[in-house]
């Protein structure tokens, strides 16, 4: 069965944010895992995503964020997160 993708963007829920901040989490993820997590969160909340997340999710989502920049050892990878936590804030 094929699934039709909404003819308008969509809206994550609240739930779905808290889960992906509760799988994700900030538990010792490599520099290439954490980048994945970033390119998770930028497709969440990027302007022109069909599947955009909602402003309840944004204080969970800035938390998980900091928590992994707060984790990092390498400043190129620092500076991306930082780069990320605006780009949430700003959308």
């Amino acid at each position: 069965m094929i699934s039709r993708v909404p003819e308008t963007p969509v809206k994550l829920s609240a739930a779905a944010g808290e889960l992906i901040t509760k799988l994700i989490g900030v538990n010792g993820l490599t520099e290439a895992e954490t980048r994945n997590v970033l390119a998770i969160v930028r497709s969440a909340y990027a302007p022109l995503t069909r599947f955009r997340a909602t402003e309840a999710e944004t204080p969970a989502m800035l938390a998980m964020l900091e928590g992994l920049e707060d984790g990092a050892e390498q400043q190129g990878l620092k500076n991306e997160i930082a780069e990320t936590i605006m780009f949430v804030r700003h959308q």
